[in-house]
């Protein structure tokens, strides 16, 4: 078992901090992320020993245009019907958002601090790795999660910055800035987290418009 080291943050301060320290990463090695509230924190305070590079190996030798055609053929044998999942491009229906939503929740209540994680790993996308991350109900496993988000940092610049028990937040440099491009992305997202559309956006479409230009990604397993 290895401990996560952690320090806690005022709340106004948080985003600058993890900046800061996010700008150290590639000398310290020690990849930073927001946890949150305490029960979030005590669920990763004992890791188990994660065996970061074999679970990196695992995702380094899958082919993740693969896994998504499978992803979508496992979709499509159920009940699936493309043209209501689809719905009509319009306006987004939700201002961009500048906070992740985490720390947004926790600036509302009265915590004062927020958690922030330290993770030695080389690269961003290991983050799930090195926590073990997922492999509980819809939430792919922590090698799928390796690979996905290894293919959306190279193509977008996509990078977690807040983990939790279920949810998973993204900021990203490099958005999609054409229709084409974020349907695109909707698509994928809805075969890595289905949840964000049937329990949230309700359409492809709407999440489309919602990733045109968006810095910030969520990720939610019900």
């Amino acid at each position: 078992m290895i401990s996560l080291n952690t320090i806690q943050v005022p709340i106004q301060d948080a985003l600058s901090e993890i900046e800061k320290l996010k700008n150290d990463f590639f000398v310290s090695k020690k990849y930073p992320f927001f946890i949150g509230e305490v029960r979030d924190f005590e669920a990763f305070k004992e890791i188990n020993d994660a065996e970061t590079d074999e679970i990196v190996l695992q995702s380094n030798n899958l082919i993740i245009q693969d896994w998504f055609k499978e992803r979508e053929t496992e979709i499509k044998e159920d009940w699936f019907n493309y043209e209501e999942i689809l719905g009509v491009w319009g306006e987004p229906e939700s201002e961009p958002k500048v906070l992740p939503c985490l720390l947004e929740e926790a600036s509302k209540t009265q915590t004062q601090n927020i958690y922030i994680g330290f993770a030695n790993i080389s690269e961003a996308w290991m983050l799930p790795a090195f926590l073990r991350y997922g492999d509980w109900n819809e939430c792919p496993s922590a090698n799928i999660h390796c690979s996905i988000m290894r293919y959306w940092q190279g193509k977008y610049g996509a990078e977690i910055i807040s983990i939790s028990d279920d949810v998973i937040e993204c900021t990203v440099r490099n958005p999609p800035k054409t229709q084409e491009e974020s349907m695109e992305l909707a698509w994928e997202q809805y075969l890595y987290c289905a949840d964000i559309v049937e329990q949230g956006t309700q359409t492809l479409s709407t999440l489309g418009s919602e990733l045109l230009n968006s810095n910030l990604w969520f990720f939610w397993w019900d």
